[in-house]
């Protein structure tokens, strides 16, 4: 499929708003809360993915949620928590130019969506007879 035809049949352009929103809001929290220019740029997009997770309250948000999402209603007590959490895996992979650009940043933080927000989790029930 070509990358047009993706964007235009997969909604993409209908979370286009919410995204922005989302930009702006984490702009704005970073200049507040993160002292240093330089890691506010290198944290910016680990902190938006997180602090969809977070609101969601899912290990990965879906269009269908995306486009559901009201910016106005996140708070800034949920881009601390995303903060915090981020911050704690950027300071792990050494707090640095390459860790903020390499691989493993976005994967711990996958991970670590997924062991906050589980994955697929199923509630288990007894079946009717089981003891």
């Amino acid at each position: 499929m070509s990358q047009y035809r993706r964007v235009f049949s997969e909604g993409l352009l209908e979370i286009y708003p919410v995204c922005a929103g989302l930009r702006k809001r984490a702009d704005l929290f970073l200049r507040v809360n993160e002292p240093e220019k330089t890691d506010r740029s290198k944290l910016i997009f680990y902190l938006l993915m997180a602090v969809v997770c977070t609101v969601l309250r899912t290990p990965k948000a879906r269009i269908p949620r995306l486009k559901s999402l009201v910016v106005d209603s996140i708070t800034d007590a949920h881009f601390g928590s995303a903060l915090s959490v981020v911050r704690k895996i950027y300071e792990n992979r050494g707090a640095s130019d390459r860790a903020a650009k390499g691989p493993d940043m976005v994967a711990d933080l996958r991970t670590e969506m997924r062991r906050i927000y589980g994955q697929g989790r199923k509630i288990k029930t007894a079946s009717p007879g089981a003891d």
